[in-house]
């Protein structure tokens, strides 16, 4: 298997690292390229740079950080670097993408373009909590035990999946995942008044969610499992 690995939050994210660490252990995968910002891009929505250059480093082999957006990691990716991915994984993202938060997550554009460009892709996020500990190594094994379930079913050009793991401590064993809608509530948020203008407010905890949502699945400590059609 070839994987391209991408994601929003710059080459150097924790989670995107202990994704690729892990892919480099596993037999069966015959190579990982990784091509990500050089910075973090999160909520970019599905930007892509199509007026002025961009740059690209190699920073190691098969790793490449990009000047732009994730969209266009995975569009330099396949169509300037020739990489043909059996699969394209875009994260782990710090943070749930969950509900709305597929429209404007740069984690999951990368995924969507992968799709338009004819390759099946999965979107994979954290959701964090305060008084839950990120072990980003323990991550990676529940996604990759998501992944591997998910390349087992039928491929459709159509569509993503979109991954969101539970904030769960990283001794605790991980429920199945489920198979949800995503949560068509947004975020309820403010805009306060701040030197420099205004400063949203939100809080991701108390968001609404509808029983059997992605939100409802992955707060209640189960993975959600989101088809996003593109």
């Amino acid at each position: 298997m070839r994987i391209l690995l991408t994601n929003d939050d710059g080459i150097e994210a924790d989670g995107m690292c202990a994704l690729e660490s892990f892919l480099r252990t596993m037999p069966g995968i015959l190579q990982v390229v990784t091509v990500a910002p050089s910075e973090e891009r999160s909520c970019c929505g599905h930007s892509v740079n199509s007026r002025i250059p961009f740059s690209f480093i190699e920073v190691a082999r098969d790793r490449y950080a990009v000047d732009s957006w994730p969209a266009d990691c995975v569009r330099l990716a396949i169509r300037h670097l020739q990489f043909k991915p059996d699969v394209v994984l875009s994260g782990i993202n710090h943070g749930g993408n969950l509900g709305v938060d597929i429209w404007m997550s740069g984690t999951c554009s990368a995924a969507r373009e992968a799709v338009w460009l004819g390759f099946p892709a999965i979107a994979l996020s954290q959701y964090r909590k305060p008084t839950v500990e990120t072990d980003w190594q323990a991550s990676a094994v529940r996604a990759w035990d998501i992944i591997s379930k998910l390349m087992s079913r039928t491929q459709s050009n159509r569509g993503f999946w979109n991954v969101n793991l539970p904030a769960i401590a990283s001794q605790e064993d991980m429920l199945e995942p489920v198979d949800c809608p995503a949560e068509l509530a947004p975020l309820e948020f403010t805009l306060e008044p701040h030197s420099d203008g205004v400063l949203y407010r939100g809080s991701y905890q108390n968001r609404p969610r509808s029983t059997g949502s992605d939100v409802d699945v992955c707060f209640n400590g189960r993975p959600s499992v989101t088809f996003c059609s593109i």
